[in-house]
């Protein structure tokens, strides 16, 4: 929906990062870190370099010190020449044209959307424009530059253009950290000076460059000028693959060494396979080792043209003189060749279906530290197109209808169906109730695995929200310590699959519809929140994300009902035979592992067919008790709503009158 912004970008910066503000030095709390410095326990042998002003000032006098001094760096004016420039736009003739490619009728351009002030353009090389004004930051402004491609658009095969060819690439780009001609330290200059800080990125679906600068006419310019030098001519340099794989290398290493990555990537290979379906994650060191320059140059290349870029700009900036530059710089970028284009292929992801002892695995690191996590994860429901529909989308014809508001009591059966099929046929009727539901299962397994039971300090529940990919995962991280992780891991289970039993009410839908929208109202005040929402809306790759789908954000949330909570719930397989955990522990020794243990605890052999879940799936078997864990579930329930009764029939046991009763 593009209703949660996307996280800060981790790439490599280009611009003044790290300088201080003497006016922002806080002196007393200098102050105070110097006290607790004096508290530290002195080595022996060490000695404490305390100089007096005396000895600064004959130091700073003795003139037997040799002192080179710092080389200049000259800041160049442009990266583009002015008369090449020129010359490109009397070859091109950049103009505007229809969102669908088509010359403007009329000539006239659009109106920024009346609802969400946003503006759409299209250049004549294909490259889409989506930008809006804001004065959430005084003379400031964001720009992203994006291109479908990420580690979901590599080969899943060892080679020169092989897997790990477009994160790597980036990365190469990314460490040269210059265009054209330019030495590194004149870009790095060009960028300080016109006050330009910028990263570069590859994610699972995307590759990423994000600008901020300030929103004058100087700043304003170079900044198109660069992303013009970027896109054109990107520097491949042999030293800066090296620097790239190395870092790889290392991250890939590390894995092995920390709890947690370890026991996340193992979850995702038992979930999804490996390692010849490494989907979305990072390459080993083998397939780095294959790769090459000329192979990852081909790839990158063939993604990041005018074609497949969109460019989502927001800040406080003039409009007109936006256009001008868009015009100017980006409309000169040229298209490419379609022999140059890599395509961009429908993407699904493959999840495996091992036995039993293949889903359910844990491991130990070998530690002086005891510590312990736990990842149960699970397939789950695309972001975009009906619920549960993981086939390529088509693109989205007619104008949105905003969804019905609910009504408290419908007058007729055929009014009440009329509602709840134009809801779930709205864009963001998926994307909204996947989030909704997150917000209540992570409050339900707070509640219960760490305030009630005292199993964890920590424990999320997130349903992985991708745009392109048709396909996504639910995962629950757990942490705890070695001797509770596996209760803390079974209490997380039935904590989801309570929801069966202990049924979502009106109050906790509410609960969670007004964090989100207050979430939502107070993030945009944020560019960086706005970028996202902007980010898409003239991607073909998602063609069911529009403008008119962030007039609906809210609305569509206040729409949401149990049913259709339990609509998405359903699509979640959370029994033993679907579900996957892994356990991770670290410490000298590994602890004792139960035998012939249900995940959840709810019963005490594994079940040999569906069948037998039928009968198990609500945490008891035919004669007997309910579970403890959802007796205690239901007492909790019962006691925040104070109506015991209900609560226990909601445990209550097939073919067994309620105890209540």
């Amino acid at each position: 929906a593009g209703s949660i912004a996307p996280p800060p970008r981790a790439g490599a910066s280009l611009g003044a990062a790290g300088h201080i503000d003497v006016d922002q030095v806080d002196l007393a709390e200098l102050e105070e870190a110097s006290k607790l410095i004096d508290d530290v326990e002195i080595p022996e042998g060490a000695i404490k370099f305390d100089p007096s002003p005396r000895d600064i000032a004959r130091v700073l006098s003795d003139t037997s010190y040799s002192v080179e001094p710092v080389k200049h760096v000259p800041c160049p004016q442009h990266l583009l020449p002015p008369a090449e420039l020129d010359a490109k736009i009397a070859a091109l003739k950049p103009s505007w044209k229809a969102l669908d490619g088509q010359d403007l009728p009329g000539g006239v351009l659009s109106a920024p959307d009346e609802f969400s002030g946003v503006t759409q353009r299209r250049l004549s090389n294909g490259m889409r424009i989506n930008y809006r004004t804001t004065d959430n930051e005084s003379n400031g402004m964001l720009i992203r530059l994006i291109a479908p491609g990420g580690r979901a658009s590599e080969k899943l095969e060892t080679g020169p253009d092989g897997f790990g060819a477009v994160v790597v690439g980036v990365r190469t780009i990314s460490e040269a950290g210059t265009v054209g001609e330019w030495p590194r330290d004149q870009t790095e200059v060009f960028c300080i000076t016109n006050l330009i800080n910028c990263a570069l990125e590859s994610d699972e679906e995307n590759i990423v460059m994000d600008f901020h600068c300030a929103a004058d006419d100087a700043s304003m310019a170079a900044t198109f000028e660069l992303i013009h030098m970027f896109v054109e001519h990107p520097v491949w340099d042999e030293e800066a693959m090296r620097r790239a794989k190395t870092a790889f290398a290392s991250s890939c290493r590390s894995v092995a060494k920390s709890l947690e990555k370890e026991t996340a990537e193992r979850v995702m290979v038992n979930m999804m396979g490996g390692p010849e379906q490494r989907q979305l994650r990072d390459p080993t060191e083998e397939e780095l080792d294959a790769l090459t320059l000329e192979g990852m140059k081909r790839t990158v290349t063939g993604l990041m043209h005018a074609g497949a870029l969109e460019v989502n700009v927001v800040g406080d900036f003039d409009a007109v003189k936006l256009e001008a530059l868009l015009l100017r710089f980006l409309g000169t970028v040229e298209p490419r060749p379609a022999d140059k284009i890599v395509p961009i292929q429908h993407v699904s992801l493959h999840t495996c279906d091992p036995p039993f002892e293949g889903r359910h695995q844990s491991w130990h690191l070998p530690d002086s530290d005891e510590r312990a996590v736990a990842y149960i994860a699970g397939p789950a429901p695309p972001r975009w197109g009906p619920l549960g529909s993981a086939e390529p989308l088509q693109p989205w014809v007619g104008p949105v209808e905003p969804p019905p508001v609910p009504m408290v009591a419908y007058p007729n059966p055929a009014l009440r169906q009329q509602h709840l099929e134009a809801r779930r046929k709205h864009p963001l009727y998926t994307s909204c109730v996947l989030m909704l539901l997150v917000e209540i299962i992570n409050s339900r397994l707070f509640t219960t695995v760490r305030d009630s039971l005292g199993l964890t300090y920590d424990v999320s529940f997130e349903v992985s929200l991708l745009d392109r990919v048709r396909a996504g995962w639910f995962s629950v991280h757990v942490t705890s310590q070695p001797d509770k992780i596996h209760d803390a891991l079974d209490a997380s289970v039935r904590v989801l699959r309570d929801i069966e039993t202990s049924p979502i009410n009106r109050r906790e839908l509410q609960r969670a519809r007004t964090t989100l929208v207050s979430r939502h109202e107070s993030e945009l005040k944020d560019n960086t929140y706005w970028l996202g929402l902007l980010t898409h809306l003239q991607n073909p790759h998602v063609p069911w994300k529009n403008v008119q789908c962030l007039r609906d954000i809210k609305a569509m949330y206040e729409s949401v009902t149990v049913e259709d909570l339990y609509n998405a719930y359903s699509q979640l397989q959370l029994h033993d035979d679907k579900l996957f955990t892994h356990i991770g522990t670290s410490g000298k020794a590994a602890p004792f592992a139960p035998d012939e243990r249900l995940v959840g605890g709810i019963g005490s052999s594994k079940p040999s067919d569906a069948s037998d879940w039928a009968a198990q799936g609500d945490g008891a078997t035919p004669g007997a008790l309910p579970s403890p864990m959802a007796l205690f579930t239901a007492m909790v329930a019962a006691a925040q709503s104070l109506t015991l009764k209900k609560a226990m029939q909601q445990v209550q046991v097939p073919g067994k009158k309620s105890t209540a009763e």
